[in-house]
């Protein structure tokens, strides 16, 4: 059991953090159209910039702490199990209210994301309990 925890709390840590890569390429490509479309000031643009790419760097950021928590769990430190908890806790909010607020299926990856993130990360925090 300990091993497909270990599986898909890496899923979904690389999931998160790669997710930065195609929010920033690919996924922005109809943000630019749609802008395009629109006459928004220069610095409104600008901020809706700001944002987005911030996003991206978030996602790479998030995947690598839970990707580091991991690691310092395997050492000894469970309390570093708190980071992907606060991670998958903040994921599955803004899955469900994403969702409710727009009532786009693709906000339910975040929930999943989250959700599966949260189980791997408890199962494999209280399988550890033993450890020195």
């Amino acid at each position: 059991m300990r091993r497909v925890l270990t599986t898909v709390y890496w899923l979904m840590g690389l999931m998160i953090g790669l997710g930065a890569f195609g929010h920033g390429f690919r996924g922005v490509r109809p943000i630019r159209a749609a802008l395009a479309t629109v006459a928004l000031p220069a610095h409104v643009l600008e901020v809706i910039w700001i944002v987005w790419y911030f996003c991206s760097g978030c996602m790479l950021v998030f995947g690598s702490l839970i990707i580091w928590a991991w690691f310092a769990a395997r050492r000894g430190r469970r309390e570093a199990f708190v980071v992907p908890i606060a991670i998958a806790v903040f994921w599955m909010a803004t899955g469900v209210a994403s969702y409710v607020y727009q009532h786009n299926p693709f906000w339910l990856l975040f929930l999943g994301e989250g959700t599966l993130l949260l189980v791997a990360t408890l199962g494999l925090r209280a399988g550890s309990a033993g450890t020195p």
